[in-house]
């Protein structure tokens, strides 16, 4: 339910989609500092689409600590990424994290 109003939302503006998706890329590289292991973090991006392949359900990367958020930055670093399904993801948002004041 939650993505199929994502979904129509970026139907019906997707201007405003692209640049919301443009923002989100771009934190993420400001959040990837220089001594990230970008193969590790690649190697969760392929399990997600390896997961998807095999289970037939939608998997997301997911940052435990948001890149976002009002009370916290989190980093683009492999230890900061979890495989969850679309649902689990979009449930979350960027409400919640381990540890969470």
């Amino acid at each position: 339910m939650l993505l199929a109003k994502y979904r129509k939302r970026a139907k019906d503006n997707p201007a405003k989609d692209r640049a919301r998706v443009a923002q989100y890329e771009a934190r993420k590289i400001r959040a990837m500092p220089a001594w990230a292991d970008k193969e590790m973090i690649q190697n969760i991006y392929e399990r997600a689409v390896a997961l998807k392949l095999t289970t037939g359900v939608s998997h997301h990367v997911d940052h435990i600590v948001p890149l976002k958020s009002p009370k916290v930055c989190g980093l683009h670093v492999h230890y900061n990424l979890q495989i969850l399904t679309a649902y689990q993801n979009q449930a979350k948002s960027n409400r919640t994290w381990p540890g969470m004041p």
